[in-house]
């Protein structure tokens, strides 16, 4: 039997529902919420096996489904307060002795009635088990404000969303008025329907007080009648309407049964696209941070290899810097050196003393040292580490076989005097000349000294016995005064190894 049912809801974001979530599950399709970025998806295939019919409806425009998604979030845009309403929904049970067909020509009357009265936009959609067990109903959804077909715009508010002072000034009924109207425009709707189909049913907005489906008294010859099992009229008649009132029952707790079954198939599909959405969200950081992670291995190995690079070349510039110390002090003379201006030969001088020398290298520098280091003998000087008479005569052996006779000594006082004397005592050391005339002079009279002592050097021992007790006074050193007179006289004229 044809059953009146209407619900009104509101679409309210104090209740944290959006318009936008609301038209995607009733109309089982994807909407993307503008202003929150949300993604309300219902169009799974079994989401949609309940999906009858839908149709967008303006007066008796039809309009595209395409739309939807841009007519719902212009509803969404146009509220700015957070506890806006944003949609009105009625949810209707439709006469199950009607085809599919004559339901969606039923509903889609009741949309253009809706929206024809507020200048409104109804968005709408038939829902049936998938069992066919003649749960079917619709859910219409309406804008709150106007709808302007052509730029797809909301506009001022319907008169339905008006609170009551603003109804009462433009001489407009209240809400509740307005909302009875509407229940009494789905019945006579409804009603309408079912006799052109040629159905003997009607339904009814009333009260059940107000209908005729109230037990009526018996009397006493009712009850009487009824206990001796003789039916009356009016037992029959709370008989009936007790099976109606208990039929209406059942329908009432399935309908609330099913009522918590699509509430908590709608909360377990939101909670499942939550779930989804933070799976979605904890991925995308994973990879991010994943990513993050290799960027930061990459420049800390980048670093690492810089560093490395850094420090080895600081390394190498170190050795480098050592390297061209040590040349820079080994081309240094010493203490004691020689010094001359040409090259030099060794290895004779080296078997003449018995002695040999072991090349040095450092970097593309060379040198040579004698077995015991006494001697390093350079490109441009010879330098004397140890001195001994060994030592210089075998540095000046060299320096004279290498650099010539005219030498260049360098050193301290002993070192000075030292080499001095062994020139100037060993005449294989007579042509040398020294380059710093202070050192010329000494060797010059070094070998006048030993010259005179040669020229005088007489053996007293082999002269006789002479008595010069009556001889005059005679100045033993007066020969080797004349001598050393008579050779500075030869110098000055020329003779010798001046410079």
């Amino acid at each position: 039997m044809a059953i009146y049912t209407m619900q009104i809801k509101t679409v309210s974001r104090s209740s944290g529902h959006s318009a936008t979530a609301k038209i995607a599950y009733n109309c089982r399709d994807k909407i993307t919420d503008l202003r929150t970025g949300e993604i309300h998806k219902y169009n799974s295939k079994k989401m949609s096996e309940d999906l009858v019919h839908s149709e967008i409806t303006y007066k008796d425009l039809t309009l595209d489904k395409k739309e939807r998604s841009e007519i719902w979030n212009n509803a969404e845009l146009a509220e700015n307060r957070k506890d806006s309403r944003t949609a009105r929904e009625y949810v209707v049970a439709l006469p199950k002795e009607l085809s599919t067909e004559q339901n969606i020509e039923l509903v889609r009357e009741f949309a253009k009635e809706l929206t024809s009265k507020y200048n409104n936009l109804a968005d709408w959609a038939i829902h049936n088990e998938k069992d066919g067990n003649g749960n079917i109903h619709a859910h219409i959804l309406t804008t709150t404000r106007e709808f302007n077909p052509e730029t797809k715009q909301l506009g001022e508010r319907t008169a339905i969303e008006w609170n009551n002072i603003k109804c009462q000034k433009n001489n407009v009924p209240v809400t509740q008025e307005q909302i009875k109207e509407i229940r009494k425009d789905w019945e006579t709707i409804q009603n309408k329907h079912l006799a052109m189909a040629g159905l003997d049913l009607a339904v009814s907005c009333e009260r059940k007080e107000d209908r005729e489906t109230v037990k009526k008294h018996l009397g006493k010859e009712a009850v009487s009648l009824e206990r001796q099992g003789i039916e009356t009229e009016l037992g029959n008649h709370n008989r009936t309407i007790d099976n109606v009132v208990q039929l209406e029952r059942q329908i009432y707790s399935d309908g609330n049964n099913l009522a918590r079954e699509r509430a908590e198939l709608e909360r377990l599909e939101l909670q499942k696209q939550a779930i989804e959405r933070q799976q979605r969200i904890d991925e995308q950081l994973k990879q991010q941070l994943e990513l993050a992670r290799q960027h930061e291995l990459m420049r800390l190995e980048l670093l690492r290899q810089e560093q490395a690079k850094q420090a080895e070349e600081k390394k190498q510039a170190e050795l480098k810097a050592k390297e061209q110390e040590k040349i820079a002090r080994l081309k240094v003379p010493t203490d004691n050196f020689i010094t001359a201006n040409s090259r030099y030969k060794l290895f004779d001088i080296a078997r003449e003393h018995k002695e040999f020398f072991t090349k040095q290298n450092v970097g593309d520098y060379e040198y040579w040292t004698s077995r015991n280091g006494d001697i390093d003998v350079h490109k441009t000087h010879i330098n004397i580490n140890k001195q001994s008479d060994e030592s210089i005569k075998l540095a000046l052996d060299v320096a004279v076989s290498q650099f010539g006779d005219k030498l260049n000594i360098n050193g301290n006082d002993d070192f000075i005097k030292a080499t001095i004397e062994i020139i100037a005592s060993d005449e294989r050391y007579a042509k040398i000349s020294l380059d710093k005339p202070e050192h010329q002079e000494m060797l010059d009279s070094k070998r006048l000294d030993i010259e005179i002592e040669k020229a005088v050097d007489l053996d007293l021992d082999n002269i006789p016995d002479l008595d010069i007790s009556n001889a005059p006074d005679m100045n033993l050193d007066e020969p080797k005064q004349q001598r050393k007179h008579e050779l500075e006289h030869k110098m000055d004229r020329g003779w010798g190894m001046s410079r």
